[in-house]
């Protein structure tokens, strides 16, 4: 599955990329969960990135947390 998508959650609700899932485009959000592949741009107050995750493009977050396996070929700036 491949999909361009523009997600804005500034709110409340949980963002996920499955295991299985490619997605380009840009992500909002608060909470910002990545299992599959995705290429972009990323703001989030959370951000895990899963051992399945291929995050390529940048990311901008006030706390990351990257699982052992995860592959990051992005550009990471952190905002409190």
């Amino acid at each position: 599955m491949f999909a361009i998508l523009q997600k804005q959650n500034r709110d409340h609700m949980k963002i996920t990329i499955k295991k299985d899932e490619t997605y380009c485009g840009e992500l909002v959000g608060q909470h910002i969960e990545i299992q599959g592949h995705f290429r972009g741009s990323i703001h989030a107050k959370n951000i895990y990135l899963g051992k399945s995750s291929y995050v390529n493009g940048s990311i901008v977050y006030g706390c990351l947390t990257v699982e052992n396996g995860a592959r990051v070929d992005a550009r990471c700036q952190r905002r409190a």
